[in-house]
């Protein structure tokens, strides 16, 4: 599982940057937008969890319901996946990066509530 945590982690990094020439002012506001308020919930997530932040899925005490928490079991994936709609919307080969980047969400969130049960 901590692999599927780290690489799910990692991945991000392989995302490609908007092609040459194609990028314009819609395409980089859109995507800003989506960055920012995806990382804004990541940010927000994080504040919430305090010290039970982990990369890999472990009991950290009880489980959060505070703040974002109590609207999203899993708002940090829910920050990132957004995220990376931004990215997305940049380079639109991104797709494989981002399927597969979510994936491995799904997995981690499975693996996330079968310990935490």
């Amino acid at each position: 599982m901590a692999t599927v945590a780290y690489l799910s982690s990692g991945l991000p990094l392989l995302y490609l940057s908007a092609p040459l020439g194609m990028e314009t002012r819609l395409h980089s506001l859109i995507a800003n937008l989506f960055t920012i308020v995806g990382f804004l919930i990541v940010t927000l997530a994080t504040i919430d969890l305090g010290t039970k932040l982990g990369v890999s899925p472990a009991k950290r005490g009880e489980k959060i319901t505070k703040g974002l928490y109590r609207f999203v079991s899993h708002p940090m994936y829910l920050g990132y996946a957004i995220a990376q709609v931004g990215w997305l919307v940049l380079n639109t080969s991104n797709i494989y990066l981002y399927l597969l980047s979510m994936s491995l969400f799904l997995i981690r969130i499975k693996a996330e509530n079968k310990v935490l049960a």
